[in-house]
């Protein structure tokens, strides 16, 4: 699915992962607290693999392919290690555009 998250720098990998938080929509018996984190990656699923983003005056709004990740913290903190070590040898270009 299409995704937006705001973020305070770009980086080369476009691989963007929230901090975590939580949310009533996500409590489940394996979750009972709602924990999820947000992910942004460049998948060729959504517009051929680019990450657009807009220049905000704290940051910039990041738009791409987008997942939810929920579960205990220490199952969502292993999977978001593998995923950035995956992304770390690999370089990315970002694309400018009006997001709103």
């Amino acid at each position: 699915m299409k995704g937006q998250i705001k973020v305070k720098k770009l980086n080369d990998t476009g691989l963007y992962i929230s901090e975590m938080d939580w949310d009533n929509t996500y409590i489940c018996k394996e979750n009972p607290i709602g924990n999820f984190v947000m992910v942004i990656e460049p998948l060729s699923g959504f517009d051929g693999g680019i990450i657009y983003f807009d220049k905000k005056t704290d940051g910039y709004l990041i738009e791409g392919e987008g997942y939810i990740l929920v579960g205990r913290p220490d199952e969502i903190q292993k999977r978001v290690r593998k995923w950035k070590q995956e992304y770390a040898q690999k370089p990315f270009k970002h694309k400018e555009k009006k997001l709103s």
